[in-house]
């Protein structure tokens, strides 16, 4: 099993968006903020910083757009799951950025 580094927990965000509760731009806006308030990375991991700064632009570019809806929204739970699983160490089952929950 991985190691993961960080956890973003979106499970309240996740089940808001499927029961009907919020929209897919309020969604992405809910993930952006739990994004901005995890620790940034340090040391070797630094490199890192610079990714999430990446997806965080991403996705304040993406939910600007007047016509945000659920396939942007899938673009960008895409994007913040392909940022969670890069690898710290290049081992199999290694260190990951961070562990993306959807559900408890």
């Amino acid at each position: 099993m991985s190691a993961w580094q960080r956890t973003l927990n979106i499970s309240a965000v996740h089940t808001k968006l499927t029961d009907g509760e919020i929209s897919p731009k309020d969604a992405a806006a809910s993930i952006l903020a739990a994004i901005k308030k995890l620790d940034r990375f340090v040391g070797s991991a630094a490199w890192v910083n610079a990714e999430t700064d990446r997806l965080i632009e991403m996705i304040e570019d993406t939910s600007d757009d007047i016509e945000f809806g659920v396939e942007d929204f899938d673009n960008i739970m895409y994007e913040v799951y392909e940022w969670g699983d890069m690898s710290l160490d290049n081992k199999f089952g290694g260190r990951k950025v961070c562990w993306v929950e959807t559900h408890k």
